[in-house]
């Protein structure tokens, strides 16, 4: 069945609003959080929150908005690594990683909603402070799915040309980058190979439409 160039530019559009919205998201929820520790007072942390209840709810939505498209983008990407490699299971290490950091993106988007209402916790500080420190460490687990998901990609997209063959190959750092890198830089990566690959995969709809 002949693919529908339409929807292929959606699903690719998709993979490229869910990097941006990520990105942008994790910069206006976490800004000043990096002044507060789980090391902190309670009481520092919950002014912290105080103040940044607004902005942290703004990027909080952003990220929720980001799960969206990355489902669209998934499936899209699943859909074309499956049409060239069925003989591996590479496609599917990649929609399973994929879904996995949804799952741990809706997770974080609750806690950074429970920060959010923190003014209305008045002078209970060890609420605002659990919630930091249950999310302190959440993009740094974060990053294992991630990993598989460009792995998986990486690895269909090299056999089945599907991806350029550099970017494919050059995919592959970022599976160890978790372990040299702290948790936000690393996902702010993964967010730009994503926009990458989907700005690639745009573009080769518009080359496959002109022949």
């Amino acid at each position: 069945m002949t693919r529908s160039v339409g929807w292929d530019r959606v699903g690719a559009i998709s993979g490229i609003a869910f990097g941006a919205l990520v990105i942008a998201g994790l910069t206006v929820w976490l800004g000043r959080d990096q002044d507060v520790t789980p090391a902190s007072l309670p009481g520092q942390t919950a002014i912290i929150f105080s103040d940044r209840s607004a902005e942290i709810k703004a990027g909080t939505l952003m990220i929720v908005v980001a799960v969206f498209f990355q489902i669209w983008f998934l499936a899209y990407l699943w859909d074309r690594l499956r049409e060239q490699e069925r003989s591996l299971w590479f496609p599917s290490v990649m929609f399973a990683g994929g879904i996995v950091a949804a799952a741990m993106l809706l997770a974080m988007a609750s806690l950074g909603l429970a920060a959010a209402v923190t003014a209305q916790y008045e002078t209970d500080f060890l609420v605002v402070h659990t919630i930091l420190t249950l999310r302190w460490d959440h993009l740094s687990v974060l990053a294992a799915p991630l990993a598989a998901m460009v792995a998986g990609t990486a690895a269909a997209g090299v056999r089945s040309g599907v991806l350029p063959a550099w970017l494919g190959w050059l995919s592959f750092p970022l599976v160890v980058g978790p372990v040299l890198l702290s948790g936000q830089l690393m996902i702010v990566l993964f967010m730009v190979w994503v926009i990458v690959v989907s700005t690639t995969l745009l573009a080769k709809t518009f080359s496959e439409n002109a022949q």
